[in-house]
């Protein structure tokens, strides 16, 4: 496993963002959590992409983390040394719903957004140093 590292900011996660076989670790984190990593990536010099593919998603994101976050609507491959945070929306919406702001701010008040972390397994002692 390198020791680079670099998190990358998402609002879904699929299998397709793989392109091989992994062991990967979920930990769904809170927002203070989420806040929390990426502060510290920041202070640490840890590079940071967004793979954010809409705008208002990455409107309130930045919000909650503190932090500016592009729209970067990419196809993306988990690297080596890569952690995701990944936000996700806690029901199957509607086909080809898009959230604008304030809806998504709205269900995140409720409650219905979650933040989870994922990463290779033999990053869990860094994953959790970062969160401690």
């Amino acid at each position: 496993m390198s020791k680079r590292l670099r998190l990358v900011i998402s609002n879904a996660f699929s299998v397709n963002m793989l392109e091989k076989d992994e062991k990967l670790s979920f930990k769904k984190i809170n927002d203070k959590d989420a806040k929390k990593l990426v502060k510290r990536c920041i202070k640490r010099g840890i590079e940071i992409l967004s793979i954010v593919g809409h705008e208002s998603t990455a409107k309130v994101l930045s919000e909650i983390l503190g932090v500016e976050i592009k729209a970067n609507r990419i196809v993306y491959k988990m690297k080596e040394g890569d952690v995701i945070l990944a936000t996700v929306i806690s029901f199957r919406p509607e086909e080809g719903k898009i959230y604008d702001e304030n809806s998504l701010k709205d269900l995140y008040n409720k409650g219905k957004v979650s933040f989870w972390v994922i990463f290779h397994e033999e990053l869990i002692d860094i994953v959790s140093e970062f969160l401690g």
